[in-house]
């Protein structure tokens, strides 16, 4: 039997993307268990910054490397963004724009597969894929298109499948999800057209999911009726994650962000007081162009009386055919590396300020692993993870913990029942 092995770098939608080329592989035949040299070799790579494109090339002359007589394919979005960068390293044998394109390079025989996320402890769902803001730092709309929206249906019968492989945990996830738009007929026979929101009422109604929560969202697209939804459900996972990028209006102006940090502001408090021990997470960036002292002191300053509990930071990377290289101001590495330094421990405090308001109280727990300490590691619905101690057989399972102590990094439960 040929073998296939998979390295993906990036976002949930690829981890999803590669799944699915998984997923055809193995249904033409190929086995994608790790050891021995494998025949082929798929990288799927991301861009959304130059650290990430050299990590790709780095990925890639160690795959070639390390096996020389595997054929070796590129996919993701910098196959799709530099296809010409990707060509010149000698021992790639196709980089491809598209799982198609690999289908036809290698004579795969494409059927509807559903994804199985081997080795994860809940599914991600791609429900819509693409952008078409183009904020002037991303590359993103260029490598992934411009929105498009899975069909309902589709969806549904996607978790329910997985559900009978024994997934109750799902992760809704895609390029700009508060863009998700879809069709589906009701019992009149009608056409009703459905949102973000809509389909998490469906997915409620039509499946047995326990959890489900969405990946990243876009300030503009958490909406009222999705406010409202998450504090009435008992199945969604109390999380936002939200990206930010600058807490400086005139930074977001420049980046064509269209919202105010005075929105932005209304917004978390909004979710922070509406929902109960909602966990907050948001992405900023540092060294965005024009950013000088007082527009990151801006940004510094409106995280730090948030109630926000985890930061995902970014330095600032060009990004070419984007419009952000073209402003004047462009902020030094060093400077950079300065900022990102005290947003890391400002970060480290909110995510330490937040755990401690949890000692005490139990919480329903998915135990996803363990670890080299022998702790099994659990999360909550709002994406607290746990270390406690308790048999390996409850992985996978639900238990209840309470929260006994927190230090810097960790967070501690006693396991309370099985």
């Amino acid at each position: 039997m040929p073998s296939v092995k998979f390295y993906t770098l990036g976002c949930r939608v690829n981890q999803y993307d590669t799944e699915l080329i998984r997923e055809e592989f193995e249904g033409s035949g190929f086995s994608s268990k790790n050891g021995g040299s494998p025949d082929v070799c798929v990288i799927n790579t991301c861009t959304v910054t130059g650290r990430t494109d050299r990590e790709a090339r780095k990925l890639i002359r160690r795959t070639i490397k390390e096996y020389p007589d595997a054929s070796v394919i590129v996919t993701g979005c910098y196959a799709r963004t530099h296809p010409e960068k990707l060509n010149s390293i000698p021992g790639i044998d196709l980089v491809a724009k598209n799982k198609e394109e690999i289908e036809v390079f290698l004579g795969l025989n494409p059927k509807n597969y559903i994804t199985n996320f081997a080795n994860h402890s809940k599914a991600f769902v791609k429900i819509q894929d693409g952008c078409d803001e183009f904020c002037a730092y991303c590359i993103v709309p260029f490598a992934r298109g411009t929105p498009i929206s899975r069909d309902i249906q589709e969806i549904l019968t996607e978790i329910k499948a997985l559900g009978k492989r024994g997934y109750k945990v799902f992760v809704l996830t895609g390029i700009n999800i508060g863009k998700y738009s879809s069709e589906f007929r009701v019992e009149s026979s009608e056409l009703k057209k459905t949102n973000l929101v809509e389909l998490l009422e469906e997915i409620e109604k039509q499946t047995e999911v326990e959890w489900v929560g969405l990946s990243s969202i876009e300030p503009l697209t958490v909406t009222d009726q999705l406010i409202d939804f998450a504090r009435n459900s008992k199945k969604f996972m109390n999380h936002f994650h939200i990206s930010l990028q600058s807490g400086d209006n005139k930074i977001l102006k420049n980046m064509n962000r269209n919202y105010t940090r005075e929105y932005f502001k209304d917004l978390i408090l909004k979710i922070s007081n509406e929902i109960k021990d909602v966990n907050i997470g948001i992405d900023v960036i540092c060294g965005l162009p024009e950013e000088d002292e007082v527009a990151f002191q801006n940004t510094y300053s409106l995280i730090e009386e948030l109630p926000i509990s985890y930061l995902h930071i970014f330095r600032y990377s060009i990004r070419e055919g984007t419009k952000a290289p073209l402003f004047p101001n462009q902020v030094s590495e060093k400077i950079k590396t300065k900022r990102i330094k005290a947003i890391k421990s400002l970060s480290m405090k909110k995510s330490l300020e937040f755990r401690k308001r949890v000692i005490g109280k139990t919480s329903k727990v998915l135990v996803e692993s363990n670890n080299s300490e022998n702790y099994l590691i659990g999360e909550t619905s709002n994406y607290i993870k746990i270390l406690f101690n308790g048999p390996k057989n409850l992985i996978g399972s639900f238990v209840t913990l309470r929260i006994k102590k927190v230090d810097e990094c960790r967070t501690y439960g006693d396991l309370l029942n099985i």
